[in-house]
């Protein structure tokens, strides 16, 4: 836990995670998750020299940052037929903006939940009564409508979102 700290102590880290013995005993694999794509590199490089200062003497650390992986989304809104243009738009840009926090939100390992994404666009706005998911595409693969699970060094990222309107 201390060299997770070290880690996370650094300006523009997100998050670290370690894993004990990923390449046998005496090793050790830290994963640094940035908080924006700007610098990475001096970010990561800052975390490594802090990590390292901590690391126990015969432990070899590997530091590495997550795999993203964007996902594309696809949506139709059902809305009420009587909602106004105005409305229409506040609505599409709020299920936008949710859709992204919920998918920024995500840390690497931790899964796409569907029930939860699907509650986070309904709740995006008291007009949405419906959602229907177009297309959910991971990294240029249409993925099943269910939970997905990344592996430790993979991160959901937003990729490029759709949002439509369909009246009821």
């Amino acid at each position: 836990e201390a060299i997770r700290f070290a880690a996370l102590e650094i300006s523009g880290v997100r998050e670290a995670t370690i894993t004990q013995a990923p390449y046998g005993m005496g090793s050790a694999e830290l994963v640094i998750v940035p908080e924006q794509n700007g610098d990475v590199a001096q970010i990561v490089a800052n975390a490594s020299a802090a990590a390292q200062a901590r690391r126990p003497i015969g432990t070899r650390l590997f530091i590495k940052t997550p795999t993203t992986k964007s996902l594309d989304v696809s949506v139709d809104l059902i809305i009420p037929g009587a909602t106004s243009a105005q409305l229409v738009e506040t609505v599409i840009k709020r299920a936008t903006v949710g859709i992204n926090r919920y998918l920024n939100s995500l840390l690497p390992g931790k899964p796409l939940v569907y029930n939860r994404f699907i509650s986070v666009i309904i709740d995006s706005s008291d007009v949405v009564k419906d959602v229907i998911i177009k297309s959910l595409v991971l990294n240029g693969t249409e993925i099943m409508r269910r939970n997905y699970q990344t592996s430790n060094d993979e991160q959901i990222v937003p990729g490029a979102i759709t949002v439509k309107v369909a009246t009821s």
